[in-house]
């Protein structure tokens, strides 16, 4: 696992039959095998991870929940 942050480069070449993506970060190399298509997604993917200009990167748009609701608390008569 590498920080995506750290991440220097990306790069991608043919391997044989199939493509190779390399995410070089100091000190780190980590290597995907794939067809054409998936390789370049993935390029793509990390590139705009690295950069902060991926949807999932922009503020939440989500509505956030409410937490959940208590259960009312019961009260028990007392005899008097």
């Amino acid at each position: 696992m590498m920080p995506l942050k750290s991440i220097t480069s990306v790069t991608s070449e043919r391997d044989g039959f199939a493509w190779r993506l390399s995410a070089i970060a100091p000190g780190d190399t980590v290597e995907f095998r794939g067809d054409r298509d998936t390789i370049d997604q993935a390029k793509q993917l990390l590139h705009d991870l690295a950069a902060g200009s991926h949807r999932h990167n922009s503020p939440q748009r989500h509505s956030r929940r409410p937490p959940p609701r208590r259960p009312p608390r019961r009260v028990w008569p007392t005899n008097s």
